[in-house]
């Protein structure tokens, strides 16, 4: 499908309006004007690209205030940030590898959330 602006929820395809939940930005908020501004204010403090993280010798206060706001309002004690669904996955299987004894999966399971020594469930 080839479209000719960002979509939102929806998109326009030879002239018909369909339903579009996908890809990153999945319910729109790319193009929400109240998000663009927030994104330029944000480019505008941080740059567009700056490679640092927390292990780096020099770290940006972003991160922390990130996640100190989210735990606030999440109601929990912590909360930590990464930058793909794939290294939640990841971040999430290490954590419960070392809690656990088996994991079991789903046929088609995202490889991102799929241990090693998965057993299929059927």
């Amino acid at each position: 499908m080839q479209l000719e602006k960002v979509p939102t929820t929806t998109a326009f395809l030879n002239g018909k309006e369909y339903l579009y939940f996908s890809g990153t930005s999945y319910l729109g908020a790319a193009a929400l004007p109240e998000f663009q501004e927030l994104l330029f204010k944000a480019i505008q403090k941080w740059g567009v690209s700056y490679g640092s993280s927390r292990s780096a010798n020099i770290k940006l206060d972003v991160y922390k205030k990130g996640e100190t706001y989210l735990a606030n309002f999440l109601q929990t004690e912590t909360a930590v940030t990464v930058s793909s669904g794939t290294l939640a996955g990841q971040f999430a299987i290490n954590t419960l590898d070392k809690l656990v004894d088996a994991f079991y999966c789903m046929p088609k399971t995202h490889p991102a959330i799929l241990p090693e020594n998965a057993l299929p469930r059927f």
